[in-house]
């Protein structure tokens, strides 16, 4: 079951893959309904990311079992994880190709391959995402369905502290299609700055 392929460049084991799980005995194997919400994830949000990178994208956690996300600290007991909708992921490098598959250029640090598939999956419009959060070391991605999509986006320090949201009317949803809205990003408790009328995901002010 392990090896279904979920797109073209990803397979159901790269997320269901844990050292955490192996270490306490959890045979993380996700239900069909988890396998199917994966590769709603891969073919809508990592796959055409995967695509416009043209680097290898690295999954670090995907499903997870109730017993596995409970052991996980930093872990919300509401996890998306848990139903196979979300994945935690960092861009790897290939010493021969450049951000868009050319050859001969220096190499990117992590933080700023991070930083390029953040500003990609808001960005493209070939990418649909329900959660996004940038963590300093990976990054953090949902998907539900392209109706229930809440395009919800969050700075994290890691270890559940989160830095900022950038909110629509108060509602704690993300403008990043590109409209122009007025929203305010509440920024570490410093008071926050408003946006008005600016296209969030071309300003991305809190990169």
């Amino acid at each position: 079951m392990h090896n279904i392929i979920l797109s073209p460049h990803f397979c159901l084991h790269e997320f269901t893959e844990s050292p955490t799980a192996r270490k306490h005995g959890i045979e993380n194997s996700p239900p069909m309904e988890a396998v199917q919400n994966l590769q709603h994830l891969c073919l809508c949000t990592m796959e055409p990311l995967r695509e416009a990178l043209g680097l290898p994208v690295i999954i670090t956690s995907g499903y997870r079992t109730k017993r596995l996300n409970d052991i996980l600290s930093h872990a919300s007991h509401r996890s998306q994880h848990c139903v196979g909708s979300a994945c935690d992921f960092y861009v790897g490098w290939s010493p021969s190709l450049n951000a868009r598959g050319q050859a001969g250029t220096e190499c990117p640090t992590a933080r700023e391959r991070l930083i390029q598939a953040f500003r990609l999956i808001l960005t493209s419009p070939s990418i649909d995402f329900d959660q996004l959060i940038l963590y300093p070391n990976f990054i953090h991605v949902s998907y539900v369905s392209r109706d229930r999509n809440r395009r919800k986006l969050t700075k994290a320090y890691g270890n559940g502290k989160y830095c900022c949201e950038v909110c629509e009317n108060g509602t704690g949803d993300a403008d990043t299609r590109g409209n122009a809205c007025s929203c305010r990003i509440q920024n570490c408790g410093t008071g926050g700055s408003v946006c008005s009328g600016i296209r969030y995901c071309e300003s991305l002010r809190f990169l």
